[in-house]
């Protein structure tokens, strides 16, 4: 491979890894005006924020090694076009449970794409001082995407609409996709490689699991039972996780128990959450009748000495 190819692979790669990276902090700035015109709640305003680096560190465990199997450049246009699929859903999200689904969708690209990027650059430069160089430049793309985020936005936001802020990333996988099936090496991978779904999975959970517990403890009247419940189901998939090398079948057990737990304390604090208002309306009217017939009471006895004896 010619010098010139190489550094067109290293931009390419960095291309989508720097777009990667913006995602993550690019609604920083834009999220005020998103979940005005969205009417998003503030536990929806958390998801919105957190579903895409939730979902992509679950399955950063298990992508690594389907690309080895499947070969890594086929793995990097499929992040791609994940990505460009996830980003238009996000532009025109009517509601935000779709936007929270988009960001999620969002994440399982770039998953797909950032562990391709590295693999790509090892395969790409031989030489150890080409690649180091390489690598400084992948890991400032990536510092970079983060940084220039927010400046993004909100450079977007004074022209456009807020849907803007996902649009831009179709130009730049449309460029990507091209570049990457022009220049960049490819190969069948090596199907012998152990692929664990399972465990990336797990690893998701846990986290969703940890994020729940510490939203809940964040909430003005936080409830200790389904913080507790949430930390002891991502307690429950993480062992799930730990066991699975040394029994198999111990650990499906304790991850399905995780997992039903996890599920099960969600719903009831939503469910609790719901019904909250009408419950503190109900416990109003308990208390406004207590007092008003201790009040009737007292009344009573000042005007009849014998019932104090009562």
């Amino acid at each position: 491979m010619s010098k010139t190819r190489r550094w067109l692979v290293l931009a390419t790669v960095s291309a989508g890894l720097l777009m990667v990276s913006v995602d993550t902090t690019v609604l920083y700035t834009a999220l005020p005006t998103l979940t005005g015109d969205l009417h998003a709640d503030a536990s929806q305003k958390l998801w919105i924020i957190n579903a895409y680096p939730l979902v992509m560190a679950g399955l950063l465990l298990g992508a690594g090694t389907l690309g080895d199997r499947i070969g890594h450049k086929r793995m990097y246009l499929t992040g791609l076009a994940l990505f460009a699929a996830a980003s238009l859903l996000a532009a025109f999200a009517p509601s935000p449970p779709v936007l929270i689904a988009a960001r999620a969708f969002l994440a399982v690209g770039a998953a797909a794409m950032l562990p391709a990027t590295a693999a790509l650059i090892r395969i790409t430069f031989d030489d150890d001082h080409e690649r180091g160089i390489a690598i400084g430049v992948w890991g400032t793309m990536a510092v970079l995407g983060a940084a220039l985020g927010p400046i993004t936005g909100g450079l977007l936001l004074q022209h456009f609409w807020w849907g803007s802020v996902f649009l831009l990333n179709i130009p730049v996988v449309l460029l990507a996709l091209a570049a990457t099936a022009a220049f960049v090496p490819g190969g069948s991978g090596h199907r012998d490689r152990p692929w664990d779904l399972i465990a990336s999975l797990q690893a998701m959970i846990a986290l969703a699991g940890l994020v729940y517990a510490i939203q809940e403890a964040t909430r003005p009247g936080p409830m200790p039972l389904a913080i507790a419940g949430a930390l002891l189901a991502a307690a429950l998939v993480t062992s799930g996780l730990g066991y699975l090398l040394l029994a198999p079948g111990l650990a499906s057990a304790v991850y399905v128990s995780g997992v039903l737990l996890l599920i099960f304390v969600s719903a009831t604090g939503i469910a609790l959450r719901s019904c909250g208002r009408p419950v503190r309306r109900l416990a109003g009217v308990f208390t406004i009748d207590s007092r008003h017939r201790r009040g009737a009471r007292a009344r009573d006895r000042e005007r009849d000495p014998a019932q104090l004896h009562r």
